[in-house]
């Protein structure tokens, strides 16, 4: 059986962000019947899993608040993740679209994001 592994693993250009790294992992039946692990499939994957992903990754942080304030955290909408997938899942579609799209912080004050912007220019 497969599922996918998820970490978030700083990015390569702005350290102070983090971006989701997915890979495909094979594991038993028994390993996912005792984690509650979702099992990857292509057909008929359940609308509520995504949706769970997406509400765990908007949750209120309160870290950000300063920045969410400025308009610069927003929330993502599982129906944006949910369009043309072509030979993935839309779990998988979903997954690579946020790993692509979506940088995660701990935490991160309006100055530190000053100083990752200035630094890049």
């Amino acid at each position: 059986m497969k599922t996918f592994h998820l970490q978030l693993i700083p990015d390569e250009d702005i350290p102070q962000f983090q971006r989701l790294q997915l890979s495909e992992v094979d594991i038993t039946f028994t390993q996912a019947v005792q984690s509650g692990i979702h099992l990857r499939h292509k057909e008929n994957e359940h609308h509520e899993v995504l949706t769970m992903i997406v509400d765990t990754i908007n949750q209120p942080h309160d870290g950000l608040a300063e920045i969410a304030a400025m308009g610069y955290a927003e929330g993502i909408c599982a129906e944006a993740y949910l369009g043309i997938y072509f030979s993935q899942s839309r779990l998988e579609f979903m997954l690579n679209r946020i790993a692509k799209t979506v940088y995660f912080v701990e935490s991160l004050s309006y100055q530190e994001l000053l100083q990752a912007a200035q630094e890049r220019l």
